[in-house]
């Protein structure tokens, strides 16, 4: 098994997930959000897959996105919330922004650096989502985005490691 800093550096040699990729995830995203009536979507980091289009896909849902508070935690706020560049390059709700608590969202679209097909996600090193998807409410869906290059045989995990119930990459649909 390769350890999780090996697999990171195995990932950011793969080509950045281009807009044709975003545009082909967040159409497979469409149908695999099912019921929500409330959601939360990220804003991409450079290279990053761009699915924000899936608030104007599914209108009837109450989208939210998050903003980094600080090293080790991230907060939940409405998408239409008044934004600014993160010091990383991608947008977030202003410092300030009305807050919402990380229990009323049902559905939960997750970035990763890569997943496996087992649901397991290899994140950036830092735990932001897992220590943000500890504290969402029990039963609410965990979706991860990614390009099928990005789909590792098998990611290390630990108990720490939140999993996701859905991956959606731009060929396929994966319910582990």
């Amino acid at each position: 098994m390769t350890d999780k800093a090996t697999l990171r550096r195995l990932a950011r040699l793969l080509t950045p997930a281009t807009p044709d990729d975003s545009r082909r995830v967040t159409s497979r995203l469409k149908d695999a959000i099912g019921e929500a009536r409330s959601g939360c979507v990220y804003l991409p980091m450079p290279g990053e897959l761009d699915v924000s289009a899936i608030t104007e896909l599914r209108p009837s849902v109450e989208w939210h996105t998050t903003r980094t508070v600080n090293r080790s935690t991230l907060s939940v706020h409405p998408i239409d919330s008044e934004y600014e560049l993160h010091t990383f390059g991608y947008q977030q709700p202003v410092a300030g922004s009305p807050e919402v608590a990380p229990t009323v969202i049902d559905v939960w679209v997750v970035p990763g650096v890569a997943f496996d097909a087992e649901g397991h996600r290899l994140g950036h090193g830092m735990g932001y989502y897992d220590r943000l998807l500890e504290r969402a409410r029990p039963g609410s869906e965990f979706i991860g985005v990614t390009t099928e290059r990005r789909l590792f045989p098998n990611i290390p995990h630990g108990s720490h490691d939140v999993p996701m119930e859905v991956v959606v990459t731009e060929e396929r649909v994966l319910r582990p």
